[in-house]
């Protein structure tokens, strides 16, 4: 493997920037109802790239006393081209995933419980140093009041591996590894026409070390942090199916070494505003749009904060009954170790279309633009990744044998330009999956 990455060194250590965003990419391909906040979104081998089922090919399950049980699993077989991301010299691989899953949900007519349980264990045919086994865990329920009042409570935990895609990979012996803790509760109220919900939530996050290719300690202590953040989201009915709504954040990020290796100080505080219109016109168009505000500053002087304005929208328009459309814009502010920056702004549009050639044979096309926005300091070299941009485009075929077994076949094309050649790559990957369900 060689290096492609600038790295950069303070007091003997090599600072690097969480990826939050590869999580989500294996929720999505296992158990939708596993939410998990991210940023990475892939439309290649780790995300399921059917967007619904024919009701006549949805999954059985189970029945366990008064819960649902459905486990599955998935079968994969990848060929990439460009495993460690590389802007030259690049590694292909041959890759094998299993991962398995399983949902326990409550039928309760009051109240309701959903246990959930994923894996993805992936084994490389010629690199098995990055061989990775990931775990989430995670449990949602809802505790119900009166009609329209009821409070949530949602807990993750999961154990993770950094993607070799991330800019601030240091090139270690293995990719590191981090574990995630999730916690949070929240009350809904509905009064006639007029619903408030107050969410409250915190997410730690810890590393583990890793070593370089020369043997060198890679401490990546200055890295733990955790993150509270409180949500107030009002929504007002102004007809049947129509909605508007304001959203407020706050959050405070805080990091266990309060002076990371290089001198700076990284903890945080911001919010976010968001105001918009939420609809479902005759099951056609359904969604929402908005507009957004966000701001982060820094306890660190030398650091510039990051603020945005921005549009923004969820929606799914089905222009036919064999034709679904998901398109999807949203701005995030996330946090980044790299030395002379105090974080980014990072911007995503998607669109994932899905046709029906038969009730059994499904069409899929997926594409995605990531744009990352760095807030450099005055003292930033010109060697420094100030931006980048990464395009994902892929295809695939689903054909569905019946209610329990599925087989996608597809590919998908990656490329990220920047500021900084060393971080400019290209990667192909095909892929298939074998889904089984119960």
């Amino acid at each position: 493997m060689t290096t492609r990455r600038r790295k950069h060194h303070a007091t003997g250590k090599i600072l690097l920037r969480f990826l939050p965003g590869w999580i989500a990419v294996t929720v999505l391909a296992l158990l939708p109802s596993l939410l998990h906040a991210q940023q990475y979104n892939n439309p290649g081998i780790m995300q399921n790239p059917i967007l619904y089922k024919p009701q006549d090919y949805e999954a059985r399950y189970f029945n366990v006393g008064s819960f649902i049980l459905r486990p599955l699993l998935n079968v994969a077989a990848e060929s990439h081209d460009n495993v460690y991301y590389e802007n030259k010299n690049q590694t292909s691989d041959f890759i094998t995933h299993l991962q398995p899953g399983l949902e326990l949900s409550s039928t309760w007519s009051r109240h309701a419980l959903t246990v959930g349980l994923l894996g993805d264990i992936a084994r490389f045919k010629d690199n098995s140093s990055e061989d990775y086994e990931d775990l989430v865990l995670n449990l949602n329920a809802r505790i119900d009041v009166k009609t329209g009042k009821y409070f949530t409570v949602q807990t993750s935990s999961a154990l993770l591996h950094e993607d070799r895609s991330s800019p601030e990979d240091a090139d270690g012996i293995k990719p590191t590894t981090f574990d995630e803790n999730n916690l949070g509760v929240g009350y809904h109220h509905r009064f006639n026409r007029l619903t408030g919900a107050l969410t409250l939530k915190k997410l730690d996050t810890s590393y583990d070390k890793n070593y370089s290719q020369d043997g060198d300690l890679i401490d990546n202590t200055d890295r733990d942090r955790s993150r509270e953040a409180y949500n107030l989201r009002l929504d007002y009915l102004i007809m049947p199916q129509r909605s508007v709504f304001l959203n407020f954040s706050r959050n405070t990020v805080n990091y266990k070494q309060p002076i990371d290796d290089a001198g700076f100080a990284r903890g945080s505080d911001g919010f976010s505003l968001r105001g918009g219109v939420t609809f479902d016109i005759s099951g056609v168009l359904t969604g929402d749009l908005w507009l957004q505000y966000l701001e982060q500053n820094y306890d660190d002087p030398r650091f510039t904060k990051n603020d945005d304005m921005s549009f923004g929208m969820g929606l799914v328009w089905s222009p036919t009954r064999l034709t679904r459309i998901s398109l999807q814009g949203s701005t995030n502010v996330l946090e980044t170790t790299l030395e002379e920056s105090s974080g980014y702004v990072s911007k995503l549009y998607s669109v994932r279309l899905q046709h029906e050639f038969r009730r059994w044979l499904l069409f899929h096309i997926t594409a995605s633009i990531f744009d990352n926005d760095y807030a450099l300091t005055p003292e930033a070299s010109a060697q420094t990744l100030s931006e980048s941009r990464t395009k994902t485009v892929g295809l695939g075929l689903s054909y569905l044998f019946n209610q329990h077994f599925n087989l996608t076949g597809g590919y998908s094309f990656e490329k990220q330009t920047a500021n900084l050649t060393p971080y400019e790559y290209r990667a192909n990957r095909a892929f298939l999956v074998l889904a089984v369900q119960f």
